[in-house]
């Protein structure tokens, strides 16, 4: 949706025109008005949605009005802000939650004969992972790359609307932004948690805060060795953030001036930069991937690398999704094609949901249950999460282009709104909720019969999406959308 014009701040250049000055003055009279024009923007923000909003005479709201509050969690907005996305963003979120009651269920605690701690995976839980309506679960951790694709999709979508609106992309106004959208929660998050009393948030939490722990420390281990270890997205996500503006600057052809693309396959595109650009990363991200794990992993070890974070929170190795999220970003705004040439719209979007919907079950390749032949599952470690992003973003832009009608009437309904709303919230709290009931009450002792664990799973990860989403309301109401509110500029 196109921002509304901002509230000008006062012409100074008439001011100061009128003025005698020297050359040595000139200099010093447009930084005084540049540096007046920033603090009067930033305290005088004009948005509605994001900043402080302003009430009749100028009086602002209360950033904490908890009326307020609950009533934007249930505010889908107009056509123009993509409910899909919100539909798309909460399917993940509950994807993602879902593998994770995976981890914790069916384990047995106890104490060695020193009384050390210990656990294991008991029976039951052995039955369970290999029941075949579990496998979608199991590949929850491709949740993650769907949000990637949302997020590449709707970066894409405010730096280009940058871009038109002043003809450059402020940086560090844009890396601010998204720092305050981020990291108030996830600084809740780490001090719910106890962060600094635990000692792998005393060893490696400062990479949390900067940032950089999928790239430091034991960046996907279990609680016992990394600082809050399922943060490695958020870190990964910053990342994307820094790379975005020169990124989006060249595929939009405002760093190259190439021009519009007008004939052969790109005809429509901005620039032929806007397809070759983010399709020659992919490759190189894929290059890389298969390097490393050609490397390090054999056949024997169903190609999944010893240490698999290696691959697993890498940006260069990632980024694939978030790439074929930009790419559809740019597509839906351009109207350009999207569909691979000779395709129909209709053959497209049936055989990229099919894909999709495949993927759910086989899903990455180094997920808990393999069944696969080693040569088929070194194609999921390679490719799936390049193709499950590519067939999101496809699906994506045929929704957003009226097709798909059925899908998109069902991820476009309210129901799924607040639950979109509190997804970050619930994603950075849901160990709070998943570990403690996995522990206490979901060890399934005794439990011999797979339909008997599925359906304890089933009220295990019923009762874990409550508790997370709840503990995920109280984050979103004290933190997350107050300090939205508060943030000076969108």
């Amino acid at each position: 949706m196109a921002e509304p014009p901002r509230r000008r701040s006062p012409d100074l250049s008439s001011a100061t025109a009128s003025q005698p000055s020297t050359s040595a003055d000139a200099p010093a009279a447009s930084l005084c008005a540049k540096i007046y024009e920033s603090v009067y923007l930033l305290r005088r923000p004009s948005k509605v949605d994001e900043g402080f909003t302003l009430l009749g005479g100028g009086a602002p709201q209360n950033p904490w009005d908890l009326r307020r509050n609950l009533r934007s969690l249930f505010q889908s907005g107009s056509k123009s802000q993509l409910e899909v996305l919100d539909g798309l963003r909460a399917w993940a979120v509950l994807w993602v939650i879902s593998v994770h009651c995976c981890q914790f269920i069916g384990i047995e605690y106890g104490t060695d004969d020193k009384g050390v701690f210990t656990w294991r995976a008991g029976e039951a839980r052995k039955l369970l992972w290999s029941y075949f309506p579990m496998q979608l679960p199991l590949a929850g951790d491709m949740g993650v790359d769907v949000f990637f694709v949302l997020s590449g999709f709707l970066i894409y979508k405010m730096l280009t609307q940058e871009l038109d609106r002043n003809g450059y992309i402020h940086y560090g106004k844009f890396f601010l932004r998204r720092w305050l959208r981020i990291f108030p929660a996830y600084a809740f998050a780490l001090m719910l948690n106890k962060a600094p009393l635990m000692p792998p948030c005393r060893r490696w939490g400062w990479t949390n805060l900067l940032f950089i722990n999928n790239m430091v420390g034991p960046q996907v281990g279990d609680p016992f060795t990394s600082c809050m270890g399922h943060t490695w997205s958020i870190a990964l996500e910053m990342q994307f953030y820094i790379f975005s503006p020169p990124l989006v600057a060249l595929m939009t052809g405002g760093a190259a001036g190439i021009a519009e693309c007008r004939v052969g396959g790109l005809a429509g595109w901005p620039s032929r930069l806007t397809v070759v650009l983010p399709m020659s990363l992919v490759a190189l991200s894929l290059l890389i991937r298969a390097t490393l794990v050609f490397a390090t992993a054999d056949a024997d070890g169903m190609w999944v690398p010893p240490t698999p974070d290696i691959i697993y929170d890498k940006l260069y190795t990632r980024c694939s999704p978030y790439l074929f999220g930009m790419l559809a970003a740019a597509a839906h705004q351009s109207e350009a094609p999207f569909v691979p040439r000779g395709c129909s719209d209709s053959f497209a979007s049936t055989a990229a949901g099919a894909l999709a919907l495949a993927l759910c079950f086989l899903g990455s390749g180094n997920a808990f249950v393999q069944r696969q032949p080693p040569a088929f599952n070194l194609l999921l470690v390679l490719f799936s999460r390049a193709a499950l992003g590519a067939c999101t973003s496809l699906l994506l832009v045929q929704m957003l282009r009226g097709k798909c009608t059925v899908l998109a009437r069902v991820l476009s309904s309210a129901v799924w709104t607040p639950f979109a709303r509190l997804s970050y919230s619930a994603y950075l709290l849901q160990f709070n909720v998943v570990m403690p009931l996995g522990h206490s009450l979901f060890g399934l002792r005794g439990v011999d019969s797979e339909t008997v664990a599925f359906c304890w799973y089933l009220v295990y990860f019923v009762v874990a999406v409550l508790g997370s989403f709840g503990v995920a309301l109280v984050s979103y109401l004290v933190v997350e959308k107050p300090l939205i509110n508060l943030r000076p500029f969108g």
